[in-house]
Parts: C-alpha cells; structure tokens; sequence
C-alpha cells in the first residue's frame, strides 16, 4: 500500500562535462525514509540521468520512473531518463521499493528546470572546423558565454561557436587532444547567477606530410605530396579526396597549372576524432636560379650565421651554397649532409638538409640551398651540434 508523503525537497544542480543544467529548489521530507535530493546530470555515457541520494533508503532499495529503474547503493541511486526533463516545471512520479518486499511508494515531484547547457563536437567537420554550445533557457534569461552576451531566439535556443582551426593546424604523427573549456553564466528571470563550465576534448587525427612539407618551390609542374596519417583516416586537399592505404600512407602526385604562389591545405579526418590541418606553401617559379639570384641578398648565406640562429624562424630565408658529404633518399624526400665553406672557421661545417622532393645526388657534387634553419639537431661525430635546414629547394651547380 502506498504512503502519501507529508514533504519532500528536491535539488536539482548542474551537472559539468558536455552538459550543465540548472534548476530551482524543493522540498519534501517522507515521514520514514527522511529527505531526498535528486540532482539532474549525465553519466559517463553521456546520457541524461537523475542522480538521488536518500539518507534513510537501505540497500537494495529499487527506485522506478516509467520503464526506467535503479537500486540504491550507500544511499545513492542513479536513475537513467529516458529523455531530457524540458525546461519548466516537470511533474515526475517515482516508486520506491523496500528490498525483498512487494510494497511501494508512489511519490509525486515537481521539478523546474531553468536551463540546460550542452556542448557539440559536431561541427568540427565543417570548413572551418569549430566547437559549439547549445543553450536552451527560460525566456527572458541572461547569457553569457566567455564573456560575450548571447541572445536567446523566441524559442529561448542559442548556439556559441569557436573557430578552432588553429588548434588543429601543424604537422603531428601522434595522437594529440583538442581541450577547450567554454565558461558561462545563466540568470534566469528573477533567480541568482549561475556559473559553470562546458569542458569538450577529443584526440586529434595525426598526420604528418613529408613530401613537400611546410613547403617547396619548384619550375616543373609537379610535385609529390606523401606522408602518413591514422589507418582508417580520409585525407582531402581544398575538398579533393586523396587516396590512403591501409596502413595510412599516401603518395598523390600533384600539379601546378602555372607560375606563381599557393597554399594548399592538406585534411585528414577519422571517426570520433577531430581534424588536422596543415597548411603547404607551393611556390612554381620560371627558374631556379634565378630565383637563387633573387634570395641571395636577402638570405643569410655563411655557416657562422647559420649556428648563431639562437631561435630559428621560418620568416629567416637561408640561402648556402655547399658541397654533399652524403644523400640519401628516403621515400619521396631527400636527407642530406651538406659541408658549407662560407664563414667555415674549421673545414668541415656541416648542415642537415631535409627535402620534401627526391633528388638523385652524388657525393662531392656542389649545390645551392634555399630554405629556413628549423633547429640545431646531433652532427655525425659524437658531441657534435650542426644546424638542420628545411630545404624549399635545392640546385645543383654541377648540371
């Protein structure tokens, strides 16, 4: 037989992670089993839940909502929904059943909601890639996300976005996390402010392109772009699909219709993960050398130079002229260890050059490089320090 309750207070809270929602405050107190406080969240699943902690409620104590059931455990219950409560007043019924026991009690809630704040990982496919808050509220409420005022639409809905582009741009081959926290505060019609929290992460799709790299500059029309990202991934350049292979390796070869400055943006995207971006500067000129000729005044050009770069900066052109110790393609790229005679004070002064192209190379034979010192990196003798360069191109002085 059911017991009608004399009082019964109810707290509803707000629940951070990918959702927040708020609520006013009741009471109601069961001559047996005391207060209880139930508390609007979401469970590790991300499903909308009703967590309830009853002080005087046993073990094995089966609460029910509709289809929807839960025990109690060291006084708490956590009850799944089968639906999000709407915002308003929401009249709930609830059956508490002792354990080992056919009776129960049928207990009547009315709980208002004042608003609900949940965050979207969804338009991180869109171009530009962003993150997103959905706010629903009372009419009349005040929104502020990260500091900016939101407007409410008549329907009391509004949406936050965040450009996150640069978060995901940059050349990665692990798994790296985007981590953004989106702060607001809420003041519904006649009630306080209420603060929290919208805190949305996902792994980053790795992708790393070796060929041409950051970039290149070329006088023929093609170039290869290859590299690696996650096996399963789907790579695209300005919305055109790119072949990957089951390990996550491409190799497409590119075309540059004619002379003159681009960047492509290279995209691998993977399920349940947001994109990486990186960004390849192709540069096709009519010459080379010529180009080498236009670089010279502007580019630093003597190794001593080189070493003094304390923080190497792409926007500092380098243009050296030296000689192959050693060439080794690797793939569709090119390493190579270059001894630069210009500011030398002890022969040999050696340079690490990386190619995003392959070249067929001889030991001894003379080039010029044009590029941007990337970091000082381990020379070939033991204790040994010598500066990499990330070659844009490289011309043989011999042919």
């Amino acid at each position: 037989m059911s017991r009608t309750p004399r009082a019964l207070w109810i707290v509803i809270g707000a629940a951070f992670a990918l959702v927040a929602v708020g609520v006013g405050a009741l009471w109601w107190v069961f001559r047996d089993r005391g207060p209880i406080r139930a508390q609007a969240a979401l469970d590790a699943q991300g499903r909308d839940v009703l967590q309830l902690v009853c002080a005087k409620c046993v073990d094995g104590t089966t609460v029910k909502f509709g289809t929807q059931k839960a025990i109690f455990t060291a006084q708490q219950a956590t009850l799944p929904l089968s639906k999000p409560l709407p915002l308003g007043n929401s009249s709930l019924e609830v059956e508490l059943s002792p354990p080992n026991s056919s009776s129960h009690e049928r207990v009547s809630l009315s709980v208002p909601v004042l608003f609900r704040v949940r965050g979207d990982l969804s338009a991180l496919q869109q171009d530009p890639p962003k993150i997103g808050v959905d706010i629903e509220a009372l009419p009349g409420t005040r929104v502020v996300v990260d500091g900016q005022d939101v407007s409410l639409s008549t329907n009391g809905t509004a949406r936050y976005e965040v450009d996150v582009s640069k978060d995901l741009t940059g050349q990665n081959a692990k798994l790296a996390r985007l981590k953004r926290t989106v702060r607001y505060s809420l003041t519904p019609p006649g009630s306080d402010v209420a603060a929290g929290q919208v805190e949305l992460q996902l792994g980053i799709t790795p992708l790393l392109v070796q060929a041409p790299g950051g970039s290149i500059v070329l006088e023929t029309a093609d170039f290869m772009l290859a590299g690696q990202t996650l096996a399963g991934a789907t790579l695209s350049v300005s919305g055109r699909a790119i072949p990957v292979d089951v390990s996550g390796r491409f190799a497409q070869l590119m075309n540059v219709s004619s002379v003159g400055e681009t960047t492509i943006l290279v995209r691998a995207s993977a399920p349940d993960r947001a994109p990486r971006l990186v960004p390849v500067r192709v540069r096709r000129v009519e010459s080379l050398r010529a180009e080498a000729r236009r670089l010279k005044p502007h580019s630093i050009g003597s190794y001593g130079a080189l070493v003094a770069t304390a923080t190497p900066s792409a926007d500092a052109s380098v243009l050296v002229d030296g000689t192959v110790v050693d060439a080794r393609p690797q793939g569709h790229t090119t390493v190579l260890l270059l001894d630069v005679p210009s500011g030398c004070k002890e022969r040999p002064c050696l340079a690490r050059v990386l190619h995003g192209a392959r070249l067929d190379l001889r030991n001894e034979e003379h080039v010029a490089v044009g590029g941007h010192v990337s970091r000082i990196v381990d020379g070939p003798r033991a204790g040994s320090r010598i500066p990499e360069l990330c070659a844009d191109f490289v011309l043989s002085e011999d042919r």
